[in-house]
């Protein structure tokens, strides 16, 4: 046998290709079709696979472009779309590049429905430069949610339009910076009727916080925005409005098996709620009502109030496999939620509590610390981890005696608590 390229196994020729840059793989694939075949398949995927697009006037033009005349673009698995903290999306983001990225996401679906793939993999909405900044402001009046919930907006908007099917949605739940005003979601789809595809997705992750103050801070123009005073803003219709916009997105996506959401508290800890946010703060109890997640498998609850019987509605779910409850504010009891977790009939393979709250901070009777000191006695930690079989054994809790004492563990715990889901 001749020692020719076209000989090699097409693992070695892919290992090859990977060593050369764009122009010589060009030139590789025009030695002949068993060559072309080889040398396209890996090193397109992994370029093509991946990409991140940032929500500007000009950064829209390329992808617009290559949707339309590129074949390779229908490779596309993992979508990430980014605002930027240089200017809010609607002040370089225009309807007309809404538009572009809205053929763009429709070219990109009938090329997958050519070569016969299901549609993107994942969408995640996020903000560059994000990193050399704070972490989420407290401040009721600094539009800082602005740049995430302009990008989530438009995100939702563009996904819908496009009717493009896509398996996982992250909306600025892996931020470290921003969370989405619950606001945006009012008037989202109208005056056009959601996409039939919202039901196919299976995996959302989402942060949510309380409605924005301006149009800015929701990521609109002030002209967009309600141009009530702050006391209609802040009153309970408005609340209400809301919730009932949320409560609507989650009916749209019955089908989730993977969900994880998160609250940020968006206000002045001297501050008490007003009357819309005290609505807001129990969102997810007004979605349980209307939404059951029938086949949720993994469920991450992060910083959320919620009611006894919206956690137990929702821990009954015949799928459910692993469950995460952290910093919850419960209302109600905390046994029955106890009894759900640790039952002899449970399918749940895998449980994680961390400071969980009913009249005080939750405390279990299993082995560990708590993670800072108290004047009187601490059953426990208030973390537990079950998996497997330990999952079914009895599980205690009480309340630590006395109050905590003032130390540097308590003062990091604090900090922490308070970079990650505000004040409360």
């Amino acid at each position: 046998m001749s020692a020719q390229l076209s000989n090699l196994p097409s693992e070695v020729i892919e290992m090859v290709v990977c060593l050369l840059d764009y122009q010589e793989i060009c030139n590789l694939r025009l030695v002949s079709r068993a060559i072309d075949v080889a040398s396209t398949q890996a090193r397109y995927k992994s370029f093509f696979g991946c990409k991140t697009v940032e929500l500007d006037s000009t950064a829209i033009l390329r992808p617009a472009a290559i949707t339309k005349y590129s074949y390779f673009v229908g490779l596309l698995q993992d979508l990430t779309l980014t605002g930027t903290e240089k200017g809010q999306v609607t002040d370089r983001f225009s309807s007309r590049d809404a538009d572009r990225l809205c053929m763009a996401l429709r070219n990109l679906r009938k090329l997958h429905e050519q070569s016969k793939q299901y549609g993107l993999r994942s969408l995640t909405t996020g903000v560059t430069e994000e990193a050399s900044t704070p972490s989420r402001v407290v401040s009721r009046s600094t539009p800082r949610s602005g740049a995430g919930a302009s990008a989530v907006r438009t995100t939702l908007r563009v996904v819908n339009d496009s009717d493009i099917p896509i398996e996982k949605i992250d909306l600025l739940y892996h931020s470290s910076a921003y969370s989405v005003p619950c606001c945006i979601f009012k008037g989202l789809f109208e005056p056009i009727q959601p996409s039939t595809n919202w039901s196919i997705l299976r995996s959302l992750s989402l942060s949510l916080t309380h409605h924005a103050n301006n149009g800015a801070e929701a990521g609109l123009e002030d002209t967009d925005y309600d141009t009530f005073d702050f006391a209609v803003r802040e009153s309970a219709e408005a609340g209400t409005r809301r919730v009932q916009a949320l409560v609507h997105f989650f009916s749209l996506i019955p089908n989730i098996e993977e969900l994880s959401l998160h609250w940020y508290d968006k206000r002045l800890k001297s501050l008490a709620f007003t009357v819309a946010e005290a609505i807001e703060n129990y969102w997810f109890d007004q979605v349980s009502l209307v939404v059951s997640f029938h086949n949720l498998k993994h469920l991450v609850l992060r910083g959320l109030r919620l009611s006894q019987q919206t956690l137990q509605k929702v821990l009954i779910a015949p799928s459910l496999q692993q469950v995460h409850l952290e910093y919850i504010r419960l209302t109600g009891s905390l046994r029955p939620i106890i009894d759900i977790l640790t039952g002899p009939n449970t399918a749940i393979a895998q449980f994680f509590l961390d400071d969980i709250y009913t009249r005080e901070l939750v405390h279990f009777s299993v082995e560990g610390r708590p993670k800072f000191p108290w004047s009187g006695r601490v059953p426990g930690p208030s973390t537990v981890l079950r998996k497997g079989e330990k999952v079914r054994l009895p599980l205690k809790y009480g309340y630590a005696g006395g109050h905590s004492l003032l130390s540097d563990e308590l003062t990091n715990f604090k900090r922490i608590r308070k970079e990650e889901f505000g004040w409360s």
